[in-house]
C-alpha cells in the first residue's frame, strides 16, 4: 500500500473535503478522488463517507486508522533515518575539467574548499573540447563541468572568465616590432591542432579570415606542443591560460582581431544543484576571482 495515500485520505478527512485537501496537497480533485479510489480497492473496503458535509472516514475506516497511523508514523521515521545515514557520509562531487583549468586552478579550489567543506569529496577527471558537455553532465554523470563554451545543449552555464587566444609562435618569428598578430598572416603557414577531435575555438577563429593554412594533427599536450613550436616547428592558436607559463619559449601574441574563449562552469540545472555542488561552485568562482585579478 502507498503510505502517501494515506497521507493524503487523513488530509481530506481533516480538511472535511476532497476539493480542499486537493488544494492542500497540490492535486487536482480528480486525481485526488482517483487515489483514494485505488486506496479503497487496494484495502478492499470503503474509507470514505461522502455526504453533503463533505467527507469522513467509515466505521470500517476508523477502526483501522490508528494502525494506519502508526503505518505512516513508522515511515516518516524510516525516511529520517536513512536521511540521517546519507549525511553522515561523505557526498563526492564529480568534476570534469579541461587540462588547463585542472592545471592552472582546480588544485587551489579543492585545497581550500577541503578545509571548509572535510564532509565533502572532490573526484576529478580530464577532458578536452571533444567531449560534448551534455553527455559528460548527463551519461557520465559528471555534476560540474570546467570547460569552454563552444556549444548550445542541455545544460545551464556559468560564465566565469574570458580567456584571450594568442598566436604561438617559434621564439625567432619576426614580429616586425608588432605587438598583435593578424591572423590573416596564418596564410601558408603550418598550424597545429589536435588530431582527437578538434579545436572549435581554433576554428571558430580561422573561419573569420580567409586565410589559407595547413593543418597538422598533434596527439600531444599543450605542453609538449609548445616544445615543438619552440624548435621552428610550425605555429598553433592556443589560450592564453594554456600557454601563460611559456613565454620564455615561444613567442606569443594576443590575435587581431582580439579573439578569446568563454570559459565557465556547466551543470545540468541551476535550480537544481545539490548544496554541495553550490558550494563548490562558490569557491571555484572566488579563486579564479582572486587568482585572475576579477573584478
Amino acid at each position: 500500500m502507498d503510505v502517501q495515500k494515506m497521507k493524503a485520505l487523513f488530509v481530506a478527512v481533516e480538511l472535511g473535503s476532497l476539493n480542499k485537501a486537493a488544494e492542500s496537497l497540490q492535486y487536482t480533485q480528480a486525481g485526488l478522488t482517483r487515489m483514494m479510489n485505488s486506496l479503497e480497492n487496494e484495502i478492499g473496503i470503503r474509507l470514505l463517507e461522502r455526504n453533503h458535509n463533505g467527507v469522513e472516514l467509515t466505521d470500517e475506516a476508523k477502526s483501522l486508522a490508528p494502525a494506519i497511523k502508526r503505518l505512516i508514523y513508522d515511515y516518516d521515521e524510516l525516511n529520517e533515518e536513512i536521511a540521517r545515514l546519507k549525511k553522515s557520509h561523505k557526498d563526492t562531487i564529480r568534476i570534469a575539467a579541461l587540462s588547463s583549468i585542472a592545471i592552472n586552478w582546480l588544485p587551489g579550489t579543492i585545497k581550500h574548499f577541503s578545509i571548509d567543506h572535510p564532509n565533502i569529496n572532490a573526484d576529478f577527471r580530464m577532458i578536452d573540447l571533444s567531449d560534448p558537455i551534455d553527455q559528460l553532465l548527463e551519461r557520465d554523470g559528471m555534476d560540474v563541468v570546467l570547460t569552454s563554451k563552444i556549444s548550445k545543449g542541455k545544460y545551464d552555464w556559468i560564465h566565469v572568465m574570458d580567456d584571450t587566444i594568442y598566436a604561438v609562435l617559434p621564439p625567432d618569428f619576426d614580429d616586425g616590432g608588432q605587438q598583435t598578430f593578424d591572423v590573416e598572416r596564418f596564410n601558408g603557414m603550418e598550424i597545429y591542432i589536435a588530431d582527437r577531435g578538434f579545436d572549435p575555438d581554433m576554428l571558430r577563429v580561422m573561419e573569420s579570415v580567409k586565410a589559407k593554412v595547413s593543418y597538422k594533427a598533434a596527439g600531444v599536450e599543450d605542453k609538449a606542443l609548445i616544445n615543438l613550436i619552440s624548435q621552428g616547428l610550425g605555429a598553433a592558436l592556443l589560450p592564453g591560460l594554456a600557454v601563460r607559463d611559456y613565454g620564455n619559449k615561444v613567442k606569443l601574441l594576443p590575435l587581431s582581431p582580439e579573439a578569446h574563449r568563454d570559459l565557465g562552469i556547466a551543470v545540468r540545472s541551476l535550480d537544481d544543484m545539490s548544496d554541495a555542488v553550490r558550494s563548490f561552485i562558490e569557491e571555484f568562482t572566488d579563486f579564479v576571482k582572486k587568482t585572475e585579478n576579477l573584478a
